[in-house]
């Protein structure tokens, strides 16, 4: 008859399962300083053994694979580095040794040549920018247009068709009259051109009626009599610069004729005879 094991009677047989026997006095050891990720922190399992001269060698070997490791990788690292550079400088190569075949045919270049090349000039983003902000267009203020059209409308610059400059061609000759005189010297001219008789070359006017009417025309502005003036020192000018020039004398004398001055310019046209007898 057999005998069961210790602990384990009859009709117990898989009760209790394939357990770990618990240790009856309970000593599991000192696990305080023990890390599941660096193990003891202070004393090692083996902080107590001796190292010999065989632990030394056997340091020293782990050391050699450790090195013979890393320069296999490292070799393998540069032989990959430089084909990795190679590719690189085909698809995209260096300016400098795209142009390496013009550096070395610059040893041929004399100094005659070399001062001749042209400046290429300063094209960076700082001058376009900088020239960018210089033609930015700023439109002028409507009160400036304004107060330049009031007062450029007060003078007229004399041009072909006025009668002052009639038949004449004097080279910078130009005064500023009010347009007010001008108009008048121009309803004048064609007043007398309709009064004439172009077949028998004589005027049918009407003394009274024309000697009214140019008592009618006045100058009254301060302006306008300053513009005369300029006109007058302008002529006068012309004519002591040039005496012989007869278109000079004859807008001197139509200029009295507009100021009014009939006797002044009688006395003008006399002087330019005088001057100008051809």
């Amino acid at each position: 008859m057999m005998i069961p094991p210790g602990g384990r009677g009859s009709g117990t047989a898989g009760v209790g399962g394939f357990g770990r026997e618990v240790d009856a006095s309970g000593d599991r050891g000192d696990y305080s300083e023990f890390d599941e990720f660096s193990g003891y922190s202070g004393a090692g399992l083996f902080n107590d053994t001796p190292y010999d001269k065989d632990d030394a060698e056997a340091d020293d070997i782990y050391a050699q694979v450790d090195e013979h490791m890393d320069n296999r990788r490292k070799r393998r690292r540069e032989l990959k580095q430089l084909e990795d550079m190679k590719k690189a400088r085909r698809e995209r190569p260096k300016i400098s040794d795209q142009f390496a075949d013009l550096k070395s045919s610059l040893k041929g270049v004399s100094d005659a040549e070399w001062e001749a090349i042209p400046d290429i000039g300063d094209h960076s983003l700082r001058y376009k920018a900088s020239q960018k902000k210089s033609d930015i267009f700023t439109p002028v203020p409507d009160h400036i247009l304004d107060t330049r059209a009031s007062t450029t409308a007060s003078n007229v610059v004399l041009g072909g068709d006025t009668p002052l400059q009639t038949g004449t061609s004097i080279s910078g000759m130009t005064s500023s009259l009010t347009g007010l005189a001008e108009a008048r010297g121009a309803v004048l001219s064609l007043k007398l051109d309709k009064m004439s008789d172009s077949i028998s070359g004589q005027t049918v006017v009407d003394p009274k009626g024309y000697m009214t009417e140019l008592n009618s025309l006045k100058i009254t502005s301060d302006a306008e009599v300053g513009d005369i003036k300029k006109a007058r020192l302008l002529l006068r000018s012309v004519t002591m610069t040039n005496p012989k020039h007869a278109p000079g004398w004859i807008a001197a004398a139509r200029l009295e004729e507009v100021a009014g001055k009939v006797v002044q310019a009688r006395k003008v046209i006399a002087e330019g005879c005088e001057s100008c007898p051809t």
